[in-house]
């Protein structure tokens, strides 16, 4: 009896040393995560701190980039606006771009940084194809964004004319014309000063190596530009320049000369 109560007592106690090892393990276990959390949280503070509130990237550059013709560099940096001794990773970038975007000639910026301390900035400046007389005087980019002339008005660019912003299909319809009006002989022997938009009559060109309006109506320039182009030489065999010549009557083209 005496060995049976032993032997039940001996397997509680081994019981018992196996709960606790059990819990212990447990508990060094939580101990092991806690811990890594700590280290966790410490490296990210501390990376915080380095990154954020210590002077290792102090911006010490701002760099600017890109084909500029009408922006400065330094026009640039005065629209981005970075206060001196900034941290670089508390520059918004965002806000950076938005601000240099403002100036009407850039068309697009990247900015980026640069480690340890240097700013970067891309500039693409606008292109204007055309000048939109109206109201105020207006580059046109082959986009068909408008944008103020200022004062230095570029002088040697066809001019848009009866146009408005509030009508861009209008607007988008003369810049592809002038891009395939220049595809057709009759291009190089008239050249283009002006594309005029009539409500009642559509669309025309206006020469400037020869002064001759050429009215194109609405639609289906290309067919006539083509039929054009093989009829001036016979234009203009009589020796004058017509006023105008009218290709806005089916299957004709109707020149019309000074009397």
């Amino acid at each position: 009896m005496n060995t049976f109560l032993q032997n039940q007592e001996v397997r509680h106690e081994s019981q018992r040393r196996k709960r606790i090892t059990r819990v212990l393990k447990q508990v060094q276990q939580v101990c092991l995560i806690v811990f890594a959390w700590l280290i966790g949280i410490a490296v990210l503070y501390g990376a915080y701190v380095m990154l954020f509130d210590q002077n290792f990237f102090t911006v010490t550059r701002v760099v600017v980039e890109g084909d500029l013709h009408h922006v400065t560099a330094d026009e640039v940096r005065t629209l981005a606006s970075i206060p001196d001794g900034s941290n670089l990773f508390r520059v918004p970038m965002s806000d950076v771009q938005k601000r240099v975007s403002v100036e009407p000639w850039v068309a697009e910026v990247t900015v980026r940084r640069k480690l340890p301390g240097t700013i970067w900035i891309y500039v693409t400046e606008r292109e204007p194809v055309a000048l939109m007389v109206g109201k105020d005087v207006q580059y046109v980019d082959a986009k068909g964004s408008a944008f103020p002339a200022g004062d230095d008005v570029l002088d040697d660019l066809p001019v848009l004319s009866g146009f408005s912003q509030k009508e861009p299909s209008n607007l988008m319809a003369a810049l592809t014309l002038m891009s395939s009006y220049q595809r057709f002989p009759v291009a190089g022997d008239v050249g283009i000063s002006e594309v005029h938009l009539d409500e009642s009559q559509g669309f025309s060109i206006v020469g400037n190596a020869q002064p001759v309006m050429i009215r194109l109506g609405w639609k289906g320039f290309d067919d006539k530009l083509n039929q054009l182009s093989v009829l001036w030489p016979t234009i203009r065999s009589r020796g004058a320049v017509p006023q105008y010549v009218d290709t806005n009557v089916s299957g004709k083209v109707i020149a019309k000369y000074d009397n």
